[in-house]
Formats: structure tokens, C-alpha cells, sequence
């Protein structure tokens, strides 16, 4: 599983829901990115593992509680629940 972090910090506001959902965007045009440049590497790494498949899970790490959990793939964390979310990441994705 490979975390692709990127990490928000939102004044309080009246857009802030539309502007959550177009950083989840924005962050899954990333992954997909990375999928696409790792792709080679990461054919040849899996050749040796068991495990056939990688995961990329986009994740926003905010500063605050949002309302909004989940756009898309998109996870959104408060940074204080950082550490239990990856002792559970798997109940959530």
C-alpha cells in the first residue's frame, strides 16, 4: 500500500466543501501520475513478491474535523486522528 499524502490547512469559510472536493481531485490526477512513472519499477519489484497487486491511496491530511470523509478515492484526515486512522487504515479503505 503506498499513502499519497498531501496536507491542507482551510480557513474557516463558506467554499470550503467545494474546495475539499477539488483538492481530492487534484490529488487523484496526482496518483494517477505517479501510478503511470512508478508503473516500470513497481512491475519489476512485484515480480519477487507474492502480493501481485500495490495499492495508492490518496489521502488529505487537514487541520481540522471537515464535515467531508471522503470525495472519490480521496480520504480526509484531521491530523489529530492521524496515528489511529494508519493503526486501522484498512477499516477505512
Amino acid at each position: 500500500m503506498i499513502l499519497c499524502i498531501d496536507c491542507k490547512s482551510w480557513s474557516r469559510g463558506r467554499y470550503k466543501k467545494s474546495g475539499l472536493r477539488e483538492a481530492a481531485r487534484l490529488q487523484e490526477e496526482r496518483v494517477n501520475e505517479l501510478k503511470k512513472f512508478l508503473k516500470k519499477s513497481l512491475t519489476k519489484y512485484m515480480k519477487f513478491k507474492k502480493e501481485k497487486k500495490i495499492r495508492f491511496v490518496p489521502l488529505v491530511i487537514t487541520l481540522f474535523e471537515e464535515d467531508l470523509t471522503r470525495e472519490g478515492s480521496t480520504v480526509f484526515v484531521p491530523i489529530w486522528k492521524l496515528n489511529s486512522f494508519l493503526q486501522e487504515i484498512e477499516n477505512y479503505i
